[in-house]
C-alpha cells in the first residue's frame, strides 16, 4: 500500500510594505519652497526695476497755449505733479509742461471755463505718484476782470498766485500754497496740507477731514467765517477786529483768541467734531 504525503502549504507572505521616502521628502519639500521664493523675489525685483523705467519713459516736456477771449472762470482737475498757476503778460493761456508723466494733458475751453486736466498714469497703479513740473500761467487781463477758480487737487505740490472772485479748492491729499486775494474762499482739505495767505477775503467756507490747514487772511475783517474741523489740525489768523463768534467742540479743542463782540457784523464758527483748531488775529 503506498501513502500519498502531499506537501506542506506555503508559508504566509510578509505583507508587502510601501516604500519610505522620508529620508528625501523634507529636502524635496524644502528645495520646492526655495524656488517659488526664488520666482517671487525675482518677480518683485523685476517690477520694483520696471516702474522706474517706465517712469522715465513716459516723462512728456511740451507748451500749450489757448485763448482766453471771453473767459471768466478756470478749473483746474489735476494731482501727481508738481503745478502752479500764476499770471503773466502773455496775450494767452500757457500750459508748460517739464517732464511730466502722461502726454495726454489737456487745456481746453467749455464755453467761458478754461480746464487743465492731468491724465492717470500708469505709474500712480504702483503708487509711485507723478513727477516734473506743470506750470499754467495766464494773462493778466484775466486778473483784472476778475476770474473765479475752482481746484481739484488728488496729490503732489500746488501753487496758486493770483486775485480771484471765488477761489474753491478741494484736496485729496499732497501741498498746496495759495497766495494774493479772493473775495470767497472755500477749502475742503481731504488730507494733506494747505497754506493760504490771501486779502480781500469776504466769506470763506473751511472744511478739514484730516490734514493741516494754515490760513492768514489779510484786509478788511470777512463778513462769515465757517470753520469745520472733522481731525487734524488749523489755525487761522483774521484781521484785528471784533467777532461774533459761535463754537461747537465735541472733542479735541477750540483756541479762540478773538477780540469777541455778540453785536459784531463779523462772524465766526467753529465746529470741532475731533483735533483742534485756533483763530487769531494779526
Amino acid at each position: 500500500m503506498t501513502t500519498e504525503i502531499s506537501p506542506p502549504p506555503p508559508a504566509d507572505s510578509p505583507p508587502m510594505r510601501a516604500p519610505h521616502h522620508g529620508g528625501r521628502t523634507a529636502p524635496r519639500v524644502i528645495a520646492l519652497l526655495t524656488a517659488a521664493l526664488g520666482v517671487a523675489v525675482v518677480a518683485a525685483t523685476v517690477a520694483s526695476a520696471a516702474v522706474p523705467a517706465l517712469a522715465s519713459a513716459s516723462g512728456h516736456t511740451g507748451t500749450t497755449s489757448l485763448d482766453v477771449a471771453g473767459v471768466r472762470s478756470l478749473d483746474l482737475d489735476v494731482d501727481a505733479t508738481s503745478f502752479s498757476v500764476r499770471f503773466g503778460t502773455a496775450a494767452e493761456a500757457t500750459l508748460d509742461l517739464q517732464s511730466v508723466r502722461g502726454s495726454d494733458w489737456r487745456l481746453e475751453r467749455q464755453g467761458d471755463t478754461l480746464r487743465v486736466v492731468s491724465p492717470n498714469t500708469f505709474g500712480l497703479w504702483f503708487g509711485g505718484g507723478g513727477g516734473g513740473t506743470a506750470t499754467l500761467t495766464l494773462p493778466r487781463s484775466l486778473e483784472a476782470s476778475g476770474i473765479d477758480a475752482k481746484v481739484s487737487f488728488g496729490g503732489g505740490g500746488l501753487s496758486l498766485e493770483g486775485a480771484f472772485d471765488r477761489l474753491s479748492i478741494d484736496m485729496g491729499g499732497g501741498q498746496v500754497t495759495a497766495s494774493g486775494s479772493a473775495e470767497d474762499l472755500t477749502v475742503d482739505l481731504g488730507a494733506g496740507a494747505a497754506d493760504l495767505e490771501l486779502a480781500g477775503v469776504r466769506t470763506a467756507d473751511l472744511s478739514i477731514s484730516a490734514g493741516r490747514l494754515q490760513a492768514v487772511l489779510d484786509g478788511a475783517a470777512p463778513d462769515d467765517v465757517r470753520l469745520s474741523v472733522s481731525a487734524g489740525a488749523a489755525t487761522l489768523t483774521l484781521p484785528d477786529a471784533e467777532y461774533a463768534v459761535t463754537a461747537n467742540v465735541e472733542a479735541g479743542s477750540f483756541d479762540n483768541r478773538l477780540r469777541t463782540n455778540t453785536g459784531s457784523s463779523h462772524s465766526v464758527s467753529v465746529d470741532v467734531a475731533a483735533g483742534t483748531a485756533r483763530v487769531t488775529s494779526d
